[in-house]
Parts: structure tokens; C-alpha cells; sequence
């Protein structure tokens, strides 16, 4: 089950990526994030490229976060890529509920 978050509140979402053979962390080559809110089409958007997007970050080896903003409500979906020497694909999602005030 995704995440419950409120309207307004930021959402860490983040991404490990790890060696294929040993399962120790490790950084791919090139590292992207595409985040779709509840209102966009599917297939839309556009990735954000750790060391080109500063909304990227390395928090370790092996471990990126971007911080999303749950601007509006429903279900959000997020992708995270890796190239090369830690190929991966990870997807997410978590939901954004209506404020009652």
C-alpha cells in the first residue's frame, strides 16, 4: 500500500542501488527520477538528472532523494533509473488526501 501523505507536506522519495553480483552498495554511472502527480498523463513528465537537477541528491554511496511537494491530491508515481555499473529501475508511489479545512 502507498504512503498517506497530507496536501501541502513533502514527500522524501529515494532510491538504492546496489551491485547485481555482491549486493553492496554502489553509484551508477548516471541517475534519474521522473515524479507524476495524480493530474498528469501517462508516459509525461520529465526526468530530473542527479548532477545536472540540484532537486537530486546523493545522500550516500548508493542512496539519491529528491523531496516532493504533495501539491495536489491523489495518487502520485515515481521512477528511479540507474545506468551502467549499477543498472536498476525502481518505481513508487504514494498518495497525496485532500485537506478537510
Amino acid at each position: 500500500m502507498a504512503s498517506l501523505y497530507d496536501l501541502g507536506e513533502g514527500v522524501w522519495i529515494r532510491s538504492a542501488f546496489t551491485n547485481p553480483v555482491t549486493g553492496a552498495a554502489m553509484d551508477p554511472s548516471a541517475v534519474r527520477v521522473k515524479v507524476l502527480a495524480p493530474s498528469a498523463a501517462e508516459g509525461s513528465g520529465v526526468f530530473k538528472v542527479y548532477g545536472i537537477d540540484g532537486a537530486v541528491i546523493k545522500e550516500s554511496t548508493g542512496i539519491y532523494a529528491m523531496l516532493v511537494t504533495g501539491s495536489e491530491a491523489g495518487l502520485w508515481q515515481y521512477r528511479w533509473e540507474g545506468e551502467n555499473v549499477a543498472p536498476a529501475v525502481q518505481e513508487g508511489s504514494f498518495v497525496v488526501r485532500r485537506s478537510s479545512l
